[in-house]
């Protein structure tokens, strides 16, 4: 998930590829959305590596290469792509419409299917989009309602804009902690998935390659 443009993704995201190579020893794509076109467009751009032949082409999905979806129908014969779509488009003017399309479409498939299709959007919006999408899973008897619209309802909790970024960052910083075969505990796991500033958990990203244990990542 790429909001804004940030130059040290172009050094970083060829070893988001390399390790999970590594880690799962099989092919791998590079996939950013984006839900803003100036973005998509910058996140498009190919990527120098400085080997020969070796140029990286993020895969972009952003506005321009992702229907809006306002057809319950049309959302529910493909709902991973009607998902996509909530998410490029959230700063489109009909977003509470594709957002009502794909809540009453989730209300048509597999509870549990529909639960982790629900809680991957909400957690990947932000701002008003990441509020309305809130509201419907909070204040609407969904059968798909899962542990993040319970949380929502039990304790009103409310997300910042940047707290879907902060949490792909974090997750993104385990995979690479994990591909490197260093052991985790629960309390740096906790630690890192509760940092919400962006900055350094970029600054911890960019040590995970380097350190030779985790309690160097936070130095």
């Amino acid at each position: 998930m790429q909001r804004q443009r940030d130059d040290t993704k172009h050094w970083t995201w060829l070893a988001y590829i390399a390790n999970m190579r590594a880690r799962d020893r099989c092919q791998a794509l590079l996939v950013v959305i984006c839900p803003n076109r100036a973005v998509a467009a910058w996140a498009s751009q190919h990527i120098q590596t400085g080997h020969p032949g070796l140029v990286l082409r993020p895969f972009v999905i952003g506005p321009d290469n992702t229907p809006v979806i306002t057809d319950v129908a049309e959302a529910v014969g493909n709902i991973g792509l009607a998902a996509i779509a909530a998410i490029t488009h959230s700063e489109n003017p009909q977003i509470k419409a594709i957002l009502a399309t794909l809540t009453e479409a989730l209300d048509h498939i597999d509870p549990e299917k529909a639960g982790r299709y629900a809680e991957y959007v909400t957690v990947a919006l932000a701002g008003d989009a990441q509020k309305g999408m809130e509201r419907l899973m909070a204040t609407q008897t969904y059968l798909y309602q899962g542990e993040y619209a319970q949380s929502l309802m039990a304790k009103g909790e409310a997300r910042g804009e940047a707290r879907g970024e902060a949490r792909g960052e974090a997750k993104g910083l385990l995979v690479v902690l994990e591909a490197r075969g260093f052991r985790v505990t629960e309390d740096d796991r906790d630690r890192i998935m509760s940092c919400t500033d962006i900055k350094t958990l970029e600054r911890w990203l960019q040590r995970a390659a380097l350190v030779d244990s985790v309690d160097k990542l936070f130095e």
